[in-house]
C-alpha cells in the first residue's frame, strides 16, 4: 500500500507536469492550483478488512477557525472567507497558544472547524477542503502545526506525553475537481447565480465541466480529489477527519452515509478516523429515530440546537432518543454557532452543567466548541490520563461543583446529591461530578472528605 507521501509525491509529480496547460489567471494571492488530469493514479478504491468500529467516548473540543459574516468585514485586510483574523494571516503562534490551552485544559481530542472558511452562499461545499487553502496556511499546516503534534503526543516543552492526542479536521463533504477559489473584481454575476453583491465577488478557478458532487470512493475522479484533499492533512499528523453534511441522503447522488462507510473501509485512509455530520436518521410517521446501522458502524456528531430542533432531547430513557455508548459515538456540541444560528442560539439553552450531564447520561459524547464549556466537561470526564482532572485542580474551582461561578449551598447540596446516587447506582467510570472527587474510580466516603475540604461549608446541610 502506497503511503501518505508516496501519495503525495504522485500528485505533485502529476501536478507540475500538468500546470502551464491548465493553471488559469487568478487576481489575489491564491494560488490558482489545476484540476487532477483525468486519469489520475490513485492508491485504488480496494475495500480493506474493515476493523470492527471501536467508539471513542471522550469528549472532544471544536475549536473554531470559521467566524463567518462576522469576520468577512473586520479588520482593514479583506477576509471574504470569513476566517478568524489571525488564521487568515497564517498566524502560527496565536495559534499556538490557542492549541496549547486547550492542551492544558485536558483536551486529547481537538478538531479544527472549517480552517478554510466558506464562501458565501456556498453551502454544500464548505472550503475546510485542504486544497483550498492559502499557500501560507499550508505551509504552516506541514511545518509548525505538524511539529507541534509530533510534539505533544512525544512530550516536550515541559508537558506530559500524550501519545492519545487526537487532532482532527472538519471538511466539507461535497466537492468541485480540486481548484481554489479566488476573487473576480468585476463585480459580475457570481456562479450561484445571483448578483448579490456579498456573493459577486466569488468565482472558482476551475473547468465548466467541473460538477459539484458528494465524495464517492468507487469513482475515480472523486477518489483522486478525495486522497487530494485528505492525505496532505494526514500527512502533517491528523488522524481523524470529520466530513459536513455527510448524512445527507439524496435520490440523485450515492448516499451519503453509506459512502462514508465506504471510505471507512479504502485501504489508503486506514490509519485516519472518518466521521460525520449530522446523525443518520428515519422517520416513522411523525417520529424520528437515530438509525443504528450508520451509528454503529461510523462516529457522529450533530449541534445542540439541531438535537433541540428534532425532539431528540426528550424525556431520559425514551427510545430513541438515547445512545448506546457500548455500540456507538455520537456527539452533541455545546457552545456559541456564530455562522448558522436558525434563530436557535443553542448558548441560549444552555443553563447549567446538569443540563450537559443529562446529555453525557443518554449515551452521547460532548463536543464543546466554547470556553464556557470547557468547565462542564472538566467535571464530566477525567480524560483517558485524568488530564481533565488535573486542570481542574490546578487551575479551575474545584469547590465550585456546579460550575456556575459561585460557590454556594447550592454545591454542598448537588454533590450530596450526586454522590448519593452514584453510591446507589454506581456508574463504570465515575468523574468528578458523580462524586468522585479524588479521581479514583469509585465513589467512596474519603470522596466525602476530600469534598468537605475544598471549601468552609458553615451552615450548609446536605
Amino acid at each position: 500500500m502506497p503511503t501518505h507521501r508516496a501519495v503525495l509525491s504522485a500528485l505533485g509529480s502529476l501536478t507540475l507536469s500538468t500546470a502551464a496547460a491548465l493553471a488559469q489567471p487568478c487576481n489575489t494571492e491564491f494560488e490558482c492550483e489545476p484540476p487532477l488530469p483525468g486519469g489520475f493514479s490513485t492508491p485504488g478504491p480496494t475495500l480493506g478488512s474493515a476493523a470492527a468500529f471501536v467508539p471513542d467516548r471522550r469528549p472532544v473540543y471544536w475549536f473554531n477557525l470559521f467566524c463567518g459574516s462576522s469576520c468577512r468585514d473586520c479588520g482593514s485586510v479583506p477576509n471574504p472567507k470569513g476566517q478568524a483574523p489571525y488564521w487568515a494571516q497564517a498566524d502560527w503562534p496565536r495559534l499556538e497558544r490557542n492549541l496549547d490551552e486547550l492542551f492544558d485544559a485536558g483536551f486529547r481530542r481537538i478538531v479544527l472547524q472549517r480552517p478554510g472558511g466558506g464562501l458565501p452562499g456556498e453551502w454544500k461545499v464548505n472550503q475546510s477542503q485542504y486544497h483550498h487553502l492559502t499557500n501560507e496556511q499550508k505551509a504552516l499546516i506541514q511545518g509548525p502545526l505538524a511539529e507541534w503534534i509530533s510534539c505533544r503526543r512525544a512530550g516536550c516543552d515541559g508537558r506530559p506525553a500524550a501519545p492519545d492526542l487526537q487532532l482532527g479536521v472538519f471538511i466539507g463533504s461535497w466537492q468541485y475537481k480540486v481548484c481554489t477559489p479566488c476573487l473576480s473584481p468585476d463585480g459580475g454575476i457570481d456562479d450561484m447565480g445571483t448578483d448579490d453583491p456579498k456573493d459577486d465577488i466569488m468565482w472558482w478557478d476551475c473547468p465548466p465541466e467541473a460538477e459539484m458532487h458528494f465524495m464517492d470512493p468507487f469513482d475515480s475522479q472523486s477518489e483522486a480529489d478525495i486522497y487530494a484533499n485528505i492525505l496532505p492533512w494526514a500527512d502533517a499528523g491528523f488522524d481523524a477527519i470529520w466530513f459536513d453534511n455527510a448524512s445527507r441522503r439524496d435520490p440523485n447522488l450515492n448516499q451519503s452515509p453509506d459512502s462514508l462507510l465506504a471510505m471507512r473501509q479504502l485501504d489508503a485512509l486506514a490509519s485516519v478516523s472518518l466521521g460525520g455530520e449530522a446523525v443518520p436518521w428515519y422517520k416513522i410517521g411523525r417520529e424520528r429515530f437515530i438509525d443504528t446501522h450508520y451509528t454503529e458502524r461510523a462516529p457522529w456528531f450533530g449541534l445542540y440546537w439541531w438535537f433541540r430542533r428534532t425532539g431528540w432531547l426528550g424525556p431520559k430513557g425514551s427510545n430513541p432518543h438515547d445512545t448506546d455508548p457500548e455500540t456507538t459515538e455520537v456527539g452533541v456540541v455545546f457552545g456559541e454557532t456564530p455562522d448558522r444560528l436558525d434563530g436557535l442560539e443553542d448558548s441560549k439553552f444552555v443553563h447549567s452543567l446538569a443540563q450537559v450531564a443529562d446529555v453525557r447520561d443518554r449515551g452521547f459524547v460532548i463536543w464543546a466548541s466554547h470556553a464556557s464549556i470547557i468547565p462542564f466537561t472538566q467535571r464530566l470526564y477525567d480524560g483517558e490520563d485524568g488530564a481533565l482532572y488535573a486542570a481542574l485542580m490546578i487551575e479551575g474551582n474545584p469547590a465550585d461543583f456546579n460550575a456556575d461561578g459561585r460557590v454556594d449551598c447550592l454545591d454542598h447540596h448537588t454533590f450530596f446529591k450526586n454522590w448519593t446516587d452514584s453510591l446507589l447506582d454506581p456508574e463504570p467510570t465515575p468523574a468528578f461530578w458523580d462524586g468522585d472527587i479524588d479521581n479514583d474510580d469509585k465513589v467512596t466516603p474519603l470522596d466525602v472528605l476530600a469534598f468537605l475540604n475544598l471549601a468552609a461549608w458553615d451552615g450548609c446541610s446536605p
